[in-house]
């Protein structure tokens, strides 16, 4: 990755986490919010194949993001981390205008629509910031 593509997207975290804290004042002050960064070129999105390996990149950002170290054994926990998982992904997806990764995010999660920004978990905020390079 270019060290043009790092500043740009760090700048985009940034910015896209300082624009969330003022968007969501309604949340608990214990919230904890994570971000990365995932850098995508848009032809990548032109086959099936593109879309499901930049998917793929997705679900194991949204796994780090979330806090999900796949060790967790309570309930109650791992399904608060799989919502996580599940709405980081929905945010970066609806993000970008591509046919073939919505086909791909609703291949994963058929009984789940893309979910607004305003739905995300009260306890965790995880933000996938997708960088065209």
């Amino acid at each position: 990755m270019s060290n043009r593509a790092v500043q740009v997207g760090a700048f985009v975290a940034a910015t896209a986490i300082a624009g969330a804290a003022g968007a969501t004042t309604a949340v608990p002050a214990n919230t904890q919010q994570n971000s990365a960064v995932v850098q995508y070129k848009p032809a990548d999105l032109e086959s099936s194949a593109g879309a499901e390996d930049l998917y793929q990149t997705l679900s194991r950002v949204a796994r780090f993001v979330c806090g999900d170290s796949g060790y967790t054994i309570e309930l109650t926990v791992r399904m608060a981390l799989k919502q996580c998982e599940q709405e980081a992904i929905a945010n970066a997806v609806s993000g970008v205008s591509s046919a073939n990764l919505t086909t791909a995010y609703n291949h994963h999660f058929p009984n789940q629509p893309l979910v607004e920004k305003e739905r995300l978990s009260e306890r965790l905020h995880a933000l996938i910031i997708l960088v065209v390079g």
